[in-house]
């Protein structure tokens, strides 16, 4: 087991890691609740896990696509909420970017959400 000195520990990396975990979470439930908003609940269904499974896809495995392919990374939330460069190297160079594509991406899909909820005409 290794003996590690909670001195040692840099807490900001930790909660600005966790700060971009819980934004992810949110990307993932607003994704969930825009595609819920349309009328079939079954193909809400197919529509989100499919999309979060291209989301998956495209964040892993990006680096095997060609070169001029390789751009097609920053569609992906999965590339957003990768947080091995900043707690393994200390690199704090995309964290910015990456809380800001994400508060953006949750935001905008809860307020399309929300839009879309309120025109749908549901019988009472």
């Amino acid at each position: 087991m290794p003996n590690v000195n909670p001195t040692d520990v840099n807490f900001a990396e930790l909660w600005t890691a966790f700060f971009i975990v819980l934004l992810f979470n949110y990307a993932i439930i607003s994704t969930a609740f825009f595609f819920s908003t349309f009328n079939n609940p079954k193909m809400a269904l197919v529509f989100s896990f499919g999309l979060v499974v291209f989301f998956y896809a495209i964040g892993q495995f990006w680096n095997s696509f060609d070169e001029n392919m390789q751009s097609i990374k920053y569609i992906s939330i999965f590339y957003y909420s990768d947080m091995s460069n900043l707690l393994v190297n200390g690199n704090w160079g995309m964290v910015p970017l990456k809380i800001i594509f994400l508060s953006i991406y949750s935001i905008g899909f809860t307020v399309f959400s929300v839009i879309l909820f309120n025109k749908r005409d549901i019988p009472v």
